[in-house]
């Protein structure tokens, strides 16, 4: 009776069967290296020849000949480890008999005898071509895709040095004839000034805009967090936005939450976010300055916050403007679209929004609208908390006094007591040359030494010795940086402070400006009372040191 034989024999067969499936599904092949008696012996699966392309019986010596060549050596390295180490794996590819290229994963196990003495290998390889072709299409379209942001970038960063570069002169000059207004300007004059300066904001917002915009598609923006104190952020935000909401005759009031323990006043909310302060400075900017800018005249706006769940900080901006209906709020994020503000006398890009949300965001915030048409709008600005509140909270309501920040005043000529002082200017634009000139014209005491050419500026640096140096980037034959380089490595010129003035507004190249030793980095269009003042602190810092 030799039924159960048979039966063993079907049901290897039948285990057979379904390994040989398993391994044309997989594209999996096996194979054998006996070198107990001949070296040369090896035995391959069906499906392992169809794999590599070779025929049964070929010898292990002729088995690397349809190995690429490049992959040959490593190959061989891959074996003796097996042989040393008992086991080893290893990519590499196989030039197939129609001249193709076939990706294989290779993976060997030593084989031993009773006495634990090597007698051969055992391995398995399967075909992983379509693995790696998807692999190396997907780090193509990676890098085609780097590829592109970079050349995004760089045009950005060339577009905005360009615009910002005629902008200097527009807004330059403008600012000096709104601050000489009382001697020169009627008043017909100085609305003019005013509106130049106006277009000239504008368009500088809008450039900083599109350069956030795509530093925030491209994965490019940086935050850094840090614990934000928001009734000290909100008061600085809405003392800046208080002149525009005067002018519209809009009323302004801050609702806050104080948190306390037993009603003893005792509070237990540190009053901090974890947020980017400029960032989110930017944010509130936006929705404060939009909620007056799209208000109806003589409206108002609500500030209200509370802490959501005991996370995050709800700050909800409520104005009585004419609302949104559904389908605005539908498209409200999306880059460009005004939902039909260009048609009112209100500026703006139509990106500022979309920059706030992924801005929020990137804070592990959230940014959201509630509005109905003819009803106003709520944005809320959800952040979450430096440090959550354990007790319960009492809200208090106030009024938030909006009154207009002192005006800037023109930055007056230095006491007569200042040494005479020399302030050399490194820049090949002579419009710009012109400006500062006309900047520092009220101080007597300063002389300015202008060079077109930044070899020419290195030699009156020395013949010279000036106390300030004002040096642009972007200089023909040698750049800024350069020029510093040099002025850092002399004994002579090391200690004069130097100032960029620059277009290069990204922020890469503000922060290589500190890194590489500038006392400051002003970015044009110059702001003029800015200059001034940090031109001033200079000098007095100076004098500071003369007198001690």
């Amino acid at each position: 009776d030799i039924t159960e034989q048979k039966e063993m024999r079907l049901a290897l067969q039948e285990e057979k069967l379904r390994l040989l499936a398993a391994q044309r599904i997989g594209k999996i092949g096996d194979w054998t290296l006996d070198n107990n008696n001949n070296y040369n012996k090896m035995t391959w699966s069906k499906q392992a020849l169809e794999i590599v392309g070779i025929h049964e019986g070929i010898s292990y010596d002729n088995a690397f000949m349809n190995i690429h060549p490049d992959d040959v050596e490593l190959l061989h390295k891959e074996v003796q480890k097996a042989y040393d180490e008992g086991y080893s794996s290893s990519d590499f590819r196989m030039i197939m008999p129609d001249q193709s290229i076939r990706w294989i994963h290779g993976e060997r196990h030593l084989l031993n005898d009773d006495n634990n003495k090597p007698i051969g290998l055992r391995g398995t390889i399967q075909d992983i071509s379509e693995r790696k072709n998807a692999e190396q299409e997907l780090a193509k379209a990676k890098e085609e895709a780097e590829s592109a942001n970079h050349a995004k970038s760089a045009f950005l960063s060339s577009m905005s040095h360009e615009l910002r570069t005629p902008l200097n002169a527009i807004m330059g000059f403008g600012q000096l004839l709104q601050m000489n207004s009382a001697q020169n300007l009627s008043l017909q004059e100085l609305d003019n000034t005013n509106e130049i300066l106006k277009a000239g904001s504008h368009l500088l917002d809008l450039i900083n805009e599109i350069l956030d915009l795509a530093k925030i598609e491209s994965g490019q923006l940086t935050l850094s967090k840090e614990p934000v104190i928001i009734n000290d952020l909100l008061s600085e935000c809405l003392n800046l936005v208080a002149p525009l909401a005067q002018q519209r005759h809009i009323k302004i009031s801050w609702e806050k939450a104080i948190f306390n323990s037993d009603q003893d006043q005792k509070t237990n909310w540190s009053g901090k976010v974890s947020a980017d302060l400029l960032r989110l400075k930017q944010v509130l900017l936006n929705l404060l300055s939009n909620a007056i800018k799209y208000n109806h005249e003589n409206g108002s706006i609500t500030i209200f916050y509370s802490i959501i769940q005991e996370k995050m900080l709800g700050i909800n901006i409520t104005d009585t403007g004419p609302g949104l209906s559904p389908e605005q709020q539908s498209h409200l994020f999306e880059p460009y679209n005004r939902l039909g503000a260009e048609n009112f006398d209100a500026q703006g890009t139509g990106i500022g929004l979309v920059i706030s949300k992924n801005i929020i965001e990137l804070m592990n915030g959230h940014l959201t609208v509630q509005s109905q048409a003819g009803n106003g709008c709520t944005f809320q600005i959800q952040i979450p908390l430096d440090q959550p509140p354990s007790n319960e909270a009492i809200f208090l309501s106030n009024q938030l006094k909006t009154d207009s920040p002192k005006t800037s005043e023109s930055i007056k000529p230095p006491p007569s007591f200042y040494q005479e002082y020399t302030l050399l200017h490194i820049e090949d634009n002579p419009a710009n040359l012109r400006l500062v000139e006309q900047m520092l014209a009220q101080h007597k005491h300063i002389k300015i030494i202008n060079a077109a050419d930044p070899a020419l500026g290195l030699e009156l640096v020395k013949a010279h010795q000036p106390n300030l140096i004002l040096l642009d980037i972007n200089l023909p034959g040698i750049n800024g940086f350069e020029v510093l380089k040099r002025l850092k490595h002399a004994d002579e010129t090391r200690h004069i402070p130097v100032i960029a003035v620059s277009a290069n507004a990204m922020p890469e190249y503000i922060q290589k400006g500190h890194e590489a030793g500038f006392s400051h980095y002003i970015t044009k269009p110059i702001d003029v009372k800015y200059l001034l003042t940090i031109i001033d602190k200079i000098m007095r810092d100076d004098e500071n040191k003369l007198t001690c």
